[in-house]
Order: C-alpha cells, then sequence, then structure tokens
C-alpha cells in the first residue's frame, strides 16, 4: 500500500497511509488525512491511489500544491517524489506496483542505437571511381502510451461523492469528482442531481424537526406565565429564564423556517445542522 510520508525536521518520519481510492489531505478533521498546519488549506488536495496509478488535484487551496517544487493543479505522483502542501513537505513512498510515469519528451528509444554503415559500390569499369553511399537508418521511436483507466466501482463513487455532497461540496465539483472516477458527463450528472436532492431531502427533514422543537420552546414562557398567575407568585429571574428559552425556540422557528424552504442556501456539513 501506498505512503506518504512527513517530514518532521530530522524526527523520525510521519507516515499516512493511502488506501485504494479517494483521499482528502487539508487542515479539517474530516479529511482522511487531516495536517494541522496553517500553511494548509481546510481542505487543500485531493490523493486518488488506484491499481499502478497514483494522482493528486489541488482543491484551490491558499497556498498552493507542489509537485518536485513546481507548482501543479492536477498530476500523476511517482515513488520517492517531494509533494509540498504550502510549507508541509512529504514524499510519496509507493510499493513496486506503482511506476513513474512515461517520458513523453526526450524519452529513451527501446531500439538500439545502430552505427550508420558504409557501403561500398564499384563498378565495371576500369579505374571506376568508388561510390560511397550513407543508407538511411529509420530508428522509430517509443510513441507515448495512454494509462489504461481504471476499473469504474460505480458504487464506491457513489458513496464517496454522496459524502462530498454530506459535505457541503458544490454539485460542479462532486460532477467533476464522478468524471475523474470514470463516468460518463452524464450519468455523473444524473448521479450528482440525485445526490442534490437526496441532501435537500435531509435539510428540510432537519428544519421541520426545527420547526415543532422551535414552537415548542416558545410555548414554554407563555404556560409559565400562565402557571405563575394562578398560583398567585410571580418568580421574575424564573420566569426570564422561560424567556430566553422562548427566544431560542423562536431562533429554531426561523432555522427550520429557511432550511423547509430554502434548503440549497444551506452551506456546510449536514451532520452539523
Amino acid at each position: 500500500m501506498a505512503k506518504l510520508l512527513l517530514n518532521n525536521g530530522g524526527g523520525p518520519a510521519q507516515e499516512f497511509q493511502l488506501p485504494s481510492g479517494l483521499s482528502r489531505v487539508g487542515r479539517n478533521s474530516a479529511n482522511e488525512i487531516p495536517i494541522e498546519h496553517p500553511s494548509v488549506s481546510s481542505f487543500h488536495c485531493e490523493i486518488n491511489a488506484g491499481g499502478d496509478c497514483v494522482t493528486i488535484k489541488d482543491l484551490g487551496s491558499t497556498n498552493g500544491t507542489f509537485l518536485d517544487g513546481q507548482p501543479i493543479q492536477e498530476s500523476t505522483l511517482a515513488h520517492g517524489q517531494s509533494l509540498r502542501l504550502g510549507a508541509v513537505q512529504l514524499t510519496l513512498d509507493a510499493p513496486e506496483t506503482i511506476k513513474a510515469p512515461l517520458l513523453v519528451d526526450g524519452a529513451p528509444s527501446l531500439v538500439p542505437t545502430m552505427s550508420k554503415p558504409r557501403l561500398s559500390v564499384r563498378t565495371d569499369q576500369t579505374h571506376a571511381p568508388v561510390i560511397e553511399v550513407n543508407p538511411v537508418i529509420v530508428t522509430p521511436t517509443t510513441q507515448p502510451t495512454s494509462r489504461p483507466m481504471p476499473q469504474v466501482n460505480r458504487d464506491k463513487a457513489e458513496q464517496e461523492a454522496r459524502s462530498k455532497m454530506l459535505w457541503g461540496d458544490p454539485v460542479e465539483e462532486v460532477v467533476k469528482f464522478l468524471r475523474m472516477q470514470g463516468l460518463s458527463i452524464e450519468e455523473a450528472s444524473t448521479m450528482g442531481n440525485s445526490l442534490l436532492l437526496e441532501r435537500v431531502k435531509m435539510l428540510r427533514g432537519i428544519g421541520v424537526q426545527k420547526i415543532f422543537t422551535g414552537i415548542g420552546l416558545m410555548c414554554v414562557p407563555v404556560i409559565s406565565f400562565v402557571g405563575f398567575l394562578k398560583m398567585g407568585v410571580f418568580p421574575v429571574k424564573l420566569f426570564a429564564m422561560t424567556v430566553m428559552v422562548g427566544l431560542y425556540g423562536a431562533w429554531r422557528l426561523l432555522k427550520g423556517t429557511f432550511m423547509v424552504f430554502a434548503p440549497k442556501s444551506e452551506s456546510g456539513d449536514v451532520a452539523d445542522k
């Protein structure tokens, strides 16, 4: 299994395992590989390990993603390459099955180099000059071969896309992620819209719960006021506490109303609602 080695400045390197599939790297604890450093963005980049290929994609980080000192947006990683996220230095440690990307420019030829033989031709005429011919030898060069696309695991791609959608990623980013997993534009768009409707449905359900609990809490000061009048006592401090409960209920009612009627305006993780 491939892994990332974090240089701790003279101490032992910290290891992060790269499981097969997508792993997000960033400062936020929701990432599969959390790195707590001020120069690392909350969701800095994505690393996709599958088969004999490891790819990395920058997620619009503030301080950028660098591969061997060069800024990149999306690239293939090879064993031993140096990766920098902001000011954090990492190294890819991959098994032998993970190969370095093929060189396109300046790639060595697989055909051994042949020297140009000199061919001498003599005519039957006496004292005829010797004609030396340098035949042209065409050496075929290796053509860059496209790396085969990994097998599409639709269920796993849908599960990871659902997680991204519930985290609050825009539907465009989710569709782009599904396209990276090998799905067609039509399939990715259909699945992205379906997951968006699933998120909207969940948010509306949470909004309805907030509305009912908010109404219940708003009734607390009213019931308390009536009860105090019947008992013939009116504890001001206790009634003030019930008023605070009622105000909290009004806030939940307002929040739930927005979630029911404008669920797409709600950002962030659904689990935090």
